[in-house]
């Protein structure tokens, strides 16, 4: 496996896309790797690595929410915002069905770069007790929320403290 094409990673991204990359070469469908390794590009800026790694992802696990979250997210950053848009809202319909899938919308609505959206979503995923949402208080995803009187309101709501 390769790194993105020009790949330039700083520590921790350099340490965690090595290891990424090893599982990868053990076991090329791993989609936790591919989620990941997909998280570590869009954290540096790498959005057709990261897009192509959420495509996988979510091939391997039949669209899990996170994936097409993150897919969601790198097509947004590299322009591809009406298919972003398409696959958001594939993901609300999907949001309003089974329960658990809040938090990845509110995910994806942060990545798009709208916080009063995200922050809707992410009301729906505390009401619904998501398994996700104590990550609030530690993904640097959240850190543009952190200061937001609605996000400090959830992390209280919830018991959490923001680091």
């Amino acid at each position: 496996m390769q790194q993105g094409a020009g790949a330039v990673f700083r520590p921790p991204f350099r340490e965690a896309s090595e290891q990424l990359l090893d599982a990868l070469e053990m076991d090329g469908e791993f989609p936790l790797a591919r989620y990941f390794l997909g998280l570590v590009y869009l954290q540096t800026g790498q959005f057709a690595e990261a897009a192509e790694e959420f495509e996988k992802a979510r091939e391997t696990t039949n669209g899990h929410p996170a994936a097409t979250a993150g897919l969601v997210a790198a097509m947004a950053h590299s322009g591809k915002k009406a298919g972003a848009k398409r696959l958001l809202a594939d993901l609300q319909k999907q949001a309003d069905a089974v329960q658990g899938i809040q938090y990845y919308v509110a995910v994806a609505w942060l990545r798009f770069g709208d916080k009063a959206r995200a922050l809707q979503w992410l009301e729906k995923a505390c009401d619904e007790r998501s398994v996700s949402v104590p990550n609030i208080s530690a993904d640097p995803i959240w850190d543009t929320l952190r200061s937001a009187p609605a996000f400090k309101h959830l992390l209280r709501r919830v018991g959490l403290k923001s680091i």
